[in-house]
């Protein structure tokens, strides 16, 4: 059994592998300086980043069968932001790498162990924009879910 923080950083690479993709964290960060966002949420000159969190609501589940086995839900979301930049087709762009993060899960999944029976596909959630740091964002959020035997 894999278990629900190593299924969170198995998702977290997966997310960081897609090209185009800023800084990936497992949890939500907390910045408080100007030094910290651009150090902890910039790439390529523009406020970029992702983090995988337990999903709100039910992030975590299990299910006795018959024959006394157990199987494992663990449901997480994946939040990014990116700068908007009307004269830049910022929506575009962000749209692509979105994109891209869903067809990476729709590939293969999450390359986890045996255990895993299922991982993924990607959903696409929410679509909207949000203020990060004081910068207006474009922002998505993905659900993902992952099973084990």
């Amino acid at each position: 059994m894999i278990g629900f923080a190593a299924a969170r950083d198995a998702i977290r690479a997966k997310v960081a592998a897609v090209t185009g993709i800023g800084a990936v964290y497992g949890y939500i960060r907390l910045v408080t300086t100007e030094t910290d966002i651009v150090a902890d949420m910039v790439a390529s000159g523009r406020l970029h980043y992702w983090c995988v969190v337990p999903a709100q609501g039910d992030p975590y589940s299990q299910e006795r069968h018959p024959s006394r086995h157990r199987s494992y839900t663990y449901r997480y979301d994946v939040h990014a932001f990116y700068a908007l930049d009307g004269a830049g087709l910022s929506q575009q762009a962000f749209t692509t790498v979105v994109l891209a993060v869903i067809n990476a899960f729709e590939q293969d999944g999450c390359d986890l162990d045996s255990t895993v029976v299922n991982a993924g596909p990607a959903q696409w959630k929410v679509s909207d924009e949000r203020t990060l740091a004081n910068v207006l964002c474009h922002h998505a959020q993905l659900s993902i879910e992952v099973t084990e035997h």
